[in-house]
C-alpha cells in the first residue's frame, strides 16, 4: 500500500501492473471459486471496478488506478 497509495495521490499511474493484467488474474480466482461453489462477493466487486476501468480505455495504466473509478463512482 505503501507504493500503490502514493500512486493513486498522486496520480502517477505510469504501468508496473497492468489493470488488464490484473482483472485476467481476477477472473482466473472467481472461475476457480465458482467451480467449487464458493462465491466471493468482494472479488466480484474488485471485477467489476477493474472492467469499469477497461470500459475508460485505462487497462493499461498501472492498477493503482482503480482510484479513477472509485472516485467516478463516489462523485454526488
Amino acid at each position: 500500500m505503501d507504493i500503490k497509495g502514493s500512486k493513486m495521490t498522486h496520480g502517477e499511474f505510469a504501468a508496473e501492473g497492468r489493470i488488464t493484467q490484473h482483472l485476467k488474474d481476477v477472473h482466473l480466482m472467481l472461475e476457480q471459486a465458482e467451480c467449487v461453489k464458493q462465491r466471493l462477493p468482494l472479488l466480484e466487486i474488485h471485477a467489476d471496478v477493474l472492467e469499469a476501468c477497461v470500459r475508460q480505455g485505462e487497462g493499461d495504466l498501472d492498477n493503482s488506478a482503480v482510484i479513477k473509478e472509485i472516485r467516478r463512482r463516489t462523485r454526488s
